[in-house]
């Protein structure tokens, strides 16, 4: 991997290792679960089998065994430890082994790895994700070329994939149209030369979703001989944040931008950004539907052929494309969910026209020495009045200046004049003088020379120098002070800002709380039969409401990972209830009793997201249940057991009411 001229070692190994130990960490805490959870059951039973129960204690004795071993491994590991697996023992070691001291110890580890990771992230890194948050690696053997291995769980969720997707899918399933078709003719050109310029080396390109969108990433490919697959792709991806697309250097948010991919030969339109979803409400899934759409269409006064025919001229003199256009919505409205004839409204609430200005970007690609050529088309769009007020400032300095420089003119002008009727009105004077005083002794004559010229000789005056000295300093110091007090602004305004931005999430936190309580009270009530699961807006609710939930608890994890990192300065009070154990959280155990525990509100927070993410994995079945929050009719026998998912979904419902 290239970064400012230096490579990093990548071990390929390590992704393959890793993902594998996850995996079989996962399934031994599940096994060793359902094993202690059907060992006391048994055991439990009037009749006592025992040399079942003997069995099945045989059992847990290897899974446990097993599930330290993998652990042991995981732990070992010296690049990049994960701390949910600490988390994930601690869980073992407190309500599966009943250890309360080792539950302790491995929760201070994930505070440590947090902390750590934390560090290394402010330190080392100025992106938001490491680099190994989100891997794929393929096969590239023979027949099997392209297959997809292994992925982890970030990647999935970033593409918007599922469990059975990725084992079905190839790698050609998340590339851009134009670049899937064109995929064999790069591989050919790659058996014959052996030149590659993705693989070993950082590249920008756009990756589509499994909601067909697109989406800019950075991508890093590296060719890896793995121990049990043979040859296979490494491949990094990375998604983009924020970017400077055009000439002015300035920076924004990718969602702020529009992306538009065409071909090379006619304009025609193949792919979409997911920013068009948010800021031109395109429908959630994007399927092309045999609509061919060309950017003429889009762009006002804008002819792709013209476009192609100066490209080499660009390509000579090194220029960019960037100009300002009109967009015409309406040209897209087939794939939009809101009347565009009547304006567009996004998130922001700002109210685009049918016809919006636009600043254009357009980096024209070749692949592959000339198989594959595409435009990307990047649109920021503007009010009117966005791009008119840097000219009519100028001009109204320009106007300012010019207006100075006349009555400067004219006070010169007048100021010659003057000075030319003084100096004749002194040569008529010095005449009449001469006449009159002309008999004059030498010696007068002599004096009255001297002392005009000793006069005109006379220097600059001490107490004048000081004084134009002391003009000079306090100038400078009045520009000091002004840069000091410009500075001091500066910082309290941004200060003002983060903090407002920190407020911002914490109050944006406990409202997603309550939202995700109110969709998990509506999912729940589906699942139950206290509620339809067809509505004349809704076909399938239970999907759709999970479809919301999971965005909702994306946008709640970002909000409490931006708490979590930030520096805002608290008060002590503040701080001690931070750092204290001051936030009671409620349990529901295996026996059906319940208990409260004091956390620390960021671990609390952590918990609960976790747990609302399981409970949003959940089918329809695992949600129904016989307590209160499930049913009009709770279990009233003193043997009832509850399991796993009623655990989960008590904890996270009494929390939202509750806790948080």
């Amino acid at each position: 991997m290239q970064n400012d001229g230096q490579m990093f070692n990548i071990n390929g190994e390590y992704f393959i290792q890793i993902n594998q130990l996850y995996k079989e960490f996962n399934h031994n805490i599940e096994q060793l679960s359902t094993s202690v959870v059907n060992f006391w059951k048994d055991f439990e039973r009037e009749s006592i089998n025992v040399e079942k129960l003997q069995i099945e204690g045989i059992a847990i004795a290897k899974n446990i065994q097993s599930t330290f071993r993998v652990f042991s491994d995981l732990d070992n590991i010296k690049l990049f430890k994960d701390y949910q697996m600490y988390f994930q023992f601690a869980i073992v070691q407190l309500h599966i082994l009943n250890d309360q001291i080792a539950y302790e110890l491995y929760v201070n580890k994930m505070k440590s790895i947090l902390e750590t990771n934390k560090m290394f992230e402010k330190n080392f890194s100025s992106e938001r994700d490491s680099d190994y948050s989100n891997f794929i690696i393929s096969d590239a053997n023979g027949q099997k070329f392209g297959q997809i291995l292994q992925m982890n769980n970030s990647l999935k969720h970033l593409l918007g994939w599922t469990e059975e997707d990725y084992t079905k899918y190839r790698i050609e399933s998340f590339m851009p149209t134009l670049i899937k078709e064109k995929h064999s003719a790069f591989l050919e050109r790659y058996d014959k030369t052996g030149q590659s310029f993705i693989i070993n080396n950082k590249t920008c390109m756009f990756v589509k979703k499994s909601n067909g969108y697109v989406i800019p990433i950075e991508l890093f490919i590296k060719f890896h001989y793995s121990i049990e697959y043979q040859y296979v792709y490494l491949a990094i991806l990375k998604p983009f944040y924020e970017m400077a697309p055009f000439s002015n250097g300035v920076r924004y948010n990718t969602d702020q931008l529009l992306f538009v991919i065409t071909d090379g030969d006619d304009g025609r339109i193949f792919e979409y950004s997911e920013s068009c979803k948010s800021i031109l409400k395109f429908n959630k899934q994007y399927t092309n539907d045999g609509i061919i759409k060309i950017v003429d269409e889009l762009i006002e006064n804008f002819s792709f052929k013209i476009f192609t025919q100066t490209r080499s001229h660009r390509y000579i003199t090194a220029e960019i494309y960037e100009e300002i256009h009109y967009l015409d919505l309406t040209y897209l409205s087939d794939v939009t969910e809101q009347d565009i004839d009547k304006g567009l409204q996004n998130l922001n609430n700002t109210l685009f026209d049918k016809f919006t200005k636009a600043k254009t970007r357009v980096f024209e690609e070749r692949y592959s020495g000339g198989v594959l050529d595409l435009n990307i088309f990047c649109f920021l769009l503007l009010h009117e009045n966005d791009d008119n007020t840097l000219s009519r400032n100028f001009n109204i300095e320009q106007t300012i200046m010019n207006t100075a420089v006349q009555n400067l003119q004219k006070d010169l002008s007048h100021k010659n004049q003057t000075q030319s009727s003084h100096i004749e009105s002194a040569h008529d004077s010095s005449s009449i003088t001469g006449s009159s005083f002309s008999q004059k002794s030498s010696t007068t004559s002599m004096l009255d020379y001297r002392n005009f010229h000793s006069f005109s000789a006379q220097k600059t005056p001490r107490s004048l120098k000081i004084i134009i000295q002391l003009i000079f300093i306090l100038y400078l110091v009045m520009i000091v002070i002004s840069s000091v007090n410009l500075g001091i602004n500066i910082t309290r305004q941004k200060q003002s800002e983060y903090d407002v931005h920190v407020i911002k999430d914490a109050n944006d936190r406990m409202n997603l709380v309550s939202i995700n309580l109110l969709i998990s009270r509506v999912l729940l009530n589906i699942a139950n039969g206290y509620e339809p699961e067809i509505s004349s807006l809704m076909e399938d609710r239970f999907k759709n409401y999970k479809e919301i939930q999971r965005e909702k608890i994306q946008l709640l994890r970002e909000a409490q990972s931006s708490l979590q990192q930030s520096s805002f300065v608290n008060s002590d009070e503040l701080s001690y209830e931070l750092n204290e154990n001051s936030m009671k959280l409620y349990y529901l155990n295996e026996q059906n009793l319940r208990y409260d525990k004091q956390e620390n509100i960021n671990i609390a927070f952590n918990l609960y997201i976790a747990r609302v993410a399981d409970m949003n994995s959940m089918t329809k079945e695992q949600m129904k249940g016989n307590q209160d929050i499930q049913t009009l009719y709770p279990s009233t026998d003193p043997t009832y057991k509850p399991n796993i998912y009623e655990q989960t979904l008590f904890f996270t419902i009494e929390n939202g009411n509750k806790g948080f």
